[in-house]
């Protein structure tokens, strides 16, 4: 069976930068043991857009920016990951070119058999129709960080994984949800992986 692994690379950064100090990133190669303890990724499909450090933002944005670039260059460095970079806006300073790419490389892959089943790591709900979409030709699964649980987005999908670091989720996210998801399985990495510095 080929799985086919999703990541919004730049919702998955923003989670660890909403737990960990300012240059702290956990260390990818340890997320995907986790991950494929679950099931067996044959593809990763990475989309994120590099931040570019500016002199004149304050050291904890300096110190977000390093070590998100060193967190996307050891992503690159498995064999499974293919990486697609986007871009920031001149005009909004936006990121560009991620979501869609990754809603349309999901849902065509669905429907051209470029996998049998897929998972979406992503806290952005916006890709809620995706799924949706890409459910109609394949089982479709989502994995969370703690931090970034995609609420509406969870009940769409066949399985549906948190990976909860520190008890952030149990504690901070769960207890607001009046109606919980079902069959949710929450894994805690707190002790399973390695937490980098730059």
């Amino acid at each position: 069976m080929k799985m086919t692994l999703f990541i919004d690379g730049s919702n998955l950064y923003g989670g660890f930068t909403d737990i960990l100090q300012p240059g702290e990133y956990l260390k990818f190669k340890d997320l995907m043991n986790l991950i494929e303890k679950e099931m067996p990724i044959s593809k990763v499909n990475f989309y994120g857009t590099y931040m570019k450090e500016d002199e004149q933002k304050t050291t904890a944005d300096r110190l977000k920016a390093k070590a998100q670039v060193e967190f996307f260059n050891s992503v690159k460095e498995n064999h499974k990951v293919e990486f697609s970079e986007g871009h920031f806006s001149a005009t909004s300073g936006r990121e560009k070119g991620v979501d869609v790419r990754l809603a349309v490389d999901l849902t065509l892959g669905a429907c051209t058999n470029r996998y049998d089943q897929a998972i979406i790591m992503s806290g952005d709900a916006d890709l809620t129709y995706a799924v949706l979409k890409a459910k109609q030709f394949k089982k479709i699964h989502m994995m969370a960080f703690a931090s970034r649980f995609p609420y509406g987005m969870s009940f769409r999908a066949n399985k549906r994984y948190v990976l909860d670091y520190k008890n952030y989720f149990k504690k901070k996210a769960l207890p607001l949800y009046r109606v919980r998801p079902k069959y949710l399985k929450i894994i805690d990495i707190t002790k399973k992986v390695k937490v980098l510095h730059i």
